[in-house]
């Protein structure tokens, strides 16, 4: 499985639903059940998942899709 199949998949079985057609651009809390928690609980896995470990800041200002996205897989 590719990176970017990692990506939705994770956040698409942590959310319980298909994420492959949300817009990048659309903010995270807009997202059908994202909230604080699940925020959280989607970086850790990611970060797990992908051997990378985010700064608090970075954590923070996440705040769409593509943002996210840039953060875990690069532009």
């Amino acid at each position: 499985m590719n990176k970017e199949s990692i990506f939705y998949k994770t956040i698409s079985e942590i959310l319980l639903i298909d994420i492959t057609n949300v817009p990048l651009e659309k903010n995270v809390f807009e997202i059908e059940g994202w909230d604080s928690l699940a925020h959280i609980r989607i970086i850790t896995e990611l970060e797990d998942n992908f051997e990378k470990k985010l700064t608090d800041n970075e954590m923070i200002e996440i705040s769409s899709l593509g943002a996210l996205k840039v953060a875990f897989l690069g532009k």
